[in-house]
């Protein structure tokens, strides 16, 4: 933020595999010029530590709060990667305090945090672009309002997707949580300093992290109740269906991945642990493992109890396999006939959230609303658009129509080309003789 305006537009116009590679390898480019310009500084001026973590923060908040509004699927994931953006932002920001500081561990645990959410946030985001393309090639639509019931027809997408989105939350046992857990540390290790700016500053910094947390977990629970759970709202007959095998096995790998680094999270730092201790001056941090130790120990304990829930309902099943099951309608509140419009929608999930932070929105409202004593349609339609983006398209279009008044200077015409090549010519000749 505010440079994050090009990816929204990116994604909804490439294919969900290509918005996978764009969101996981090809925006961290940045990020790896970032961490080999460091590499390049013995120690960081102090004014660059704190606009690098002031500008990560910003982007972490305003990324899942404008994530929050979106009615596109890949709209949506696009914010959020703005928002895990910000998240790596801050453990670099963490890190490079740490350096001018001289507080090794510090430094180690925020570039610790930093790299392995790179990463995390390949593997989760990646998985999440390709369930939300398995949604587009069986339903042709991206627009959230117009989904539900799709966990019937897609189970193995919509239960990855679930996977997903628990990660993207930083929910445990599953890879989101551990690093952003570092990140969190890496902050924490310094409250004891007697700097009371920089305490200050890292409790704003811990504050709003944790609030982007329950954001993302906010806006997650809406895209996943209301695209799989409920009924369908799309009154077209099209046959939805599961995708193919060669889609669900990525998703089945990068599934794997999250489970995997959430209960052994020691092997996933030990990749990033040599590029995070040479940024940080120091190639090893004796009280890490213990911590590592520790969260490996958390994700294990709970892991342990979804297993035993997971047996529970397979002790479930096995006790009615022989018995009659009937199934009735779900309370419906004194509606003898409920149908798909009373479900919620995304805006009205997400509204009354959205109207506290109406600032930083443009609030567009569509309506018709009723007329005469019996009214045969009315409607309300509301949007929420990012605000920035209007920004920078207005100063966009403001450069273009200042440029516009040079357009006649590429005439297409052969002979003006020369002629402005003669009198370039004729200038640096003239620029020679007065000895300049």
């Amino acid at each position: 933020v505010p440079f994050h305006t090009w990816l929204p537009v990116a994604h909804p116009a490439a294919p969900s595999h290509i918005s996978g590679i764009m969101s996981g390898v090809m925006i961290k480019t940045g990020i790896y010029g970032i961490l080999r310009a460091l590499s390049f500084l013995p120690v960081q001026p102090l004014w660059v530590c704190y606009v690098v973590l002031i500008i990560a923060v910003i982007s972490a908040c305003i990324g899942v709060l404008y994530a929050i509004g979106q009615h596109d699927i890949k709209r949506l994931l696009a914010y959020h990667s703005v928002e895990n953006i910000g998240i790596i932002g801050i453990g670099i920001g963490v890190g490079m305090l740490g350096v001018f500081y001289e507080n090794s561990s510090m430094a180690f645990l925020g570039f610790c945090g930093g790299l392995l959410h790179v990463f995390n946030h390949a593997v989760f985001k990646g998985l999440l672009f390709y369930g939300a393309g398995a949604v587009y090639q069986s339903t042709h639509t991206r627009q959230i309002e117009k989904l539900g019931g799709l966990i019937k027809a897609m189970p193995y997408t919509a239960w990855s997707f679930l996977l997903g989105s628990a990660a993207i939350s930083g929910l445990p046992p599953l890879n989101g949580f551990i690093s952003e857990f570092i990140i969190y540390l890496s902050m924490l290790k310094w409250l004891k300093a007697a700097d009371p700016i920089m305490a200050v500053t890292l409790i704003f910094a811990i504050a709003l992290l944790a609030f982007v947390g329950a954001m993302a977990l906010l806006c997650f629970t809406k895209v996943f109740s209301v695209v799989f759970l409920g009924v369908r709202r799309s009154s077209s007959g099209a046959l939805i269906k599961e995708a193919g095998r060669s889609m669900l096995v990525p998703m089945g790998i990068l599934c794997l991945f999250m489970v995997v680094i959430g209960l052994a999270p020691q092997y996933a730092v030990r990749l990033v642990q040599r590029p995070a201790g040479e940024l940080a001056g120091s190639l090893s941090y004796p009280d890490m493992m213990m911590w590592i130790g520790g969260l490996r120990s958390l994700s294990l304990f709970l892991a342990a109890g979804m297993g035993i829930g997971i047996c529970l309902y397979f002790l479930r099943c096995l006790l009615l396999k022989n018995r009659v099951v009937s199934f009735a309608k779900t309370w419906d509140c004194g509606y003898q006939v409920p149908n798909s419009r009373m479900q919620y929608t995304a805006s009205s999930y997400a509204d009354a959230f959205l109207r506290l932070g109406k600032i930083f929105f443009r609030w567009e409202v569509k309506s018709k609303p009723p007329k005469g004593f019996f009214p045969k349609e009315a409607s309300f339609e509301s949007d929420w658009h990012d605000r920035v983006e209007w920004i920078v398209e207005r100063i966009s279009l403001s450069i273009q129509k200042i440029l516009g008044r040079f357009q006649w200077i590429q005439s297409g015409h052969t002979r003006d080309y020369l002629l402005y090549g003669v009198i370039f010519l004729v200038i640096a000749l003239v620029w020679i003789v007065l000895g300049y």
